[in-house]
């Protein structure tokens, strides 16, 4: 089993989820560059929690 994601990240991901929605896909290297561009200061580990769970969200929501 996996980590569970605080869920102070889990809410700053759903907002910029809704905020920025074409920023963000399926690929966690996507994300994770789109995170990078918008200039919001997240430790490395904290960025790849984030754009990992947008990728897993946006796959179950596409399915």
């Amino acid at each position: 089993m996996g980590k569970a994601l605080l869920k102070g990240l889990r809410t700053k991901a759903d907002l910029l989820l809704q905020e920025a929605p074409e920023k963000f896909g399926t690929d966690f290297e996507k994300n994770k560059r789109a995170l990078t561009e918008l200039g919001i200061p997240f430790a490395k580990i904290n960025r790849n929690l984030i754009a990992g769970y947008m990728a897993r969200k946006l796959e179950q929501k596409k399915d």
